[in-house]
């Protein structure tokens, strides 16, 4: 999008879209989808259109969060008192007070807040400033006449976003610290042997900025970008390419909504077209993709402590690639200058505290010279400016987030609060995915261990019946055909077929 290529030039968190969650996980009817932006709770649901709508997550009645109430015909019923809230945060009922039209003074008055949401290329965009400054030229659009086919995969984090940016950014630790571990990368020479025998050379265009990489000896070449303010894109020039969608939804809990696009050609039209074949490739790539952010989760753990708790420099001796990164960083502290810290601290209520916090020249502020503290989580030594639509944030005057910014190893379950009826959790989403949660990752890491080592004989029955186990409502003739072949289930035949596919689907 050509508004990354304008953030470049005027550093925004607020200027911006931000994809927030996948199309499929916003539900017409049941529990809302809960999540944060900036830490901001905020609740989405389809409306009776299906359109998704985004409500700021308290009820407007007596503050209960909306995130627990139930989704019916169109409408979030809050759980506390059944008020009844649709389009746009119109409250289309009440239940004590019977007879009262949508035209009536007293629900015009006591409309949930919305905020600017749009539903582009399944995936559910927020606004990340004042809805009335909404663009939906802004957003980010896949190239005309690209037909591909993308797989997602969710990741959870409990470290400042802007590590995985770097990470992502990062060309080199991809030979070094990952080292082939994935079949893919090893068949396209990202290992260690290969570590001091590739070139990066920096690019900048009207949309973003990145490096085009190349192994010696390889005919494959990388790109990586950074289009502002969050996403990473890396691609090669067969046509593959993904996008790290890096959402901060709080300190220290950011959620990546990773989208791999693969070139349809006549091997993937025929996969697409095969429910098993599909189920299968969608979960190697998720499995893939788990093993990566895993090898990478707990070296980010260790720098935010180093740097946030005890004060290491962030960079102190550049390398290779290093480059661009710093790039990110100078990026996010001219976006800091301008708009202060990006994370929400409260709402503005009438006739509480938060009422009597002073609003802020914020071009007065900008023309001050003032420094950050380096890290992920920079404390301004300047306060920022306030909103205009209730919001203040982290940096506006007298105001300290009830977040502290000390690093949080993983929790082993959410904070909140057991109900007969239904749980309240104080931070939404949940992290349910990997790395975070990686109990399913474990559990099937040991399936396949023992699979790895057991006589062939043990494996070619075994396997066979995990796989149908899992794939259960998928068992087409094609899915029998695989598994109950003449010779059984070949473990290892099939994860050459798979390497090769993808290798040749990466390489050009």
């Amino acid at each position: 999008t050509l508004n990354s290529g304008e953030l470049l030039k005027e550093p925004s968190f607020r200027n911006s879209w931000y994809a927030v969650t996948l199309s499929g996980e916003v539900p017409s009817e049941g529990t809302p989808y809960a999540t944060r932006l900036w830490g901001e709770p905020m609740v989405l649901f389809r409306d009776k259109n299906g359109e998704v709508q985004c409500l700021r997550d308290v009820c407007p009645h007596r503050a209960a969060p909306l995130s627990m109430g139930t989704v019916s015909e169109g409408s979030l019923k809050c759980m506390y008192h059944g008020w009844s809230f649709g389009k746009d945060g119109q409250c289309d009922d009440v239940p004590t007070m019977p007879g009262q039209t949508l035209d009536s003074g007293f629900l015009k008055s006591s409309c949930a807040t919305n905020y600017a949401v749009v539903e582009h290329e399944d995936l559910i965009w927020v606004w990340g400033g004042n809805v009335l400054e909404a663009d939906v030229t802004k957003l980010p659009t896949q190239r005309k006449g690209e037909e591909t086919l993308y797989v997602d995969t969710m990741l959870d984090y409990n470290v400042d976003w802007s590590y995985i940016v770097e990470n992502n950014l990062d060309s080199p630790h991809i030979y070094w610290l990952h080292d082939g571990s994935i079949p893919p990368l090893d068949s396209l020479g990202f290992n260690r042997d290969n570590v001091d025998r590739f070139t990066l050379r920096r690019f900048k265009d009207e949309i973003g900025v990145g490096h085009v990489g190349k192994t010696a000896d390889k005919s494959t070449t990388k790109i990586v970008r950074f289009d502002a303010p969050n996403i990473v894109r890396h691609c090669g020039v067969s046509g593959f390419s993904e996008e790290f969608h890096i959402v901060p939804i709080a300190p220290h809990r950011t959620r990546v909504l990773l989208r791999q696009h693969f070139p349809k050609g006549p091997i993937l039209n025929g996969v697409s077209k095969d429910p098993f074949l599909m189920f299968a490739f969608r979960k190697l790539m998720l499995w893939w993709n788990w093993n990566i952010a895993l090898e990478d989760y707990s070296v980010m753990q260790g720098q935010a402590h180093n740097i946030e708790d005890l004060g290491a420099d962030h960079i102190l001796r550049p390398g290779l690639g290093d480059d661009l990164i710093a790039e990110f960083y100078n990026w996010r502290q001219e976006a800091l200058r301008r708009e202060g810290n990006p994370y929400f601290a409260s709402w503005q209520g009438k006739g509480d505290k938060a009422d009597k916090v002073d609003k802020v020249d914020a071009a007065a502020m900008a023309a001050t010279d003032s420094e950050y503290e380096i890290g992920a989580n920079p404390r301004p030594l300047r306060r920022g400016p306030r909103s205009d639509d209730g919001r203040i944030w982290a940096s506006a005057p007298g105001v300290t987030p009830t977040e502290d910014y000390a690093i949080h190893d993983d929790r082993e379950s959410m904070v909140g609060t057991w109900g007969i009826q239904k749980n309240y959790y104080q931070m939404s989403p949940a992290p349910t995915e990997p790395p975070v949660n990686n109990v399913n990752f474990r559990k099937i890491k040991r399936v396949l261990d023992v699979a790895e080592t057991a006589p062939q004989a043990v494996a070619t029955l075994a396997v066979p019946l995990f796989v149908m186990a899992a794939l259960d409502n998928f068992r087409t003739p094609e899915a029998e055909a695989i598994v109950t072949g003449s010779k059984g289930f070949d473990v290892a035949g099939f994860s050459d077929f798979a390497t090769s596919l993808l290798t040749s689907l990466l390489s050009n």
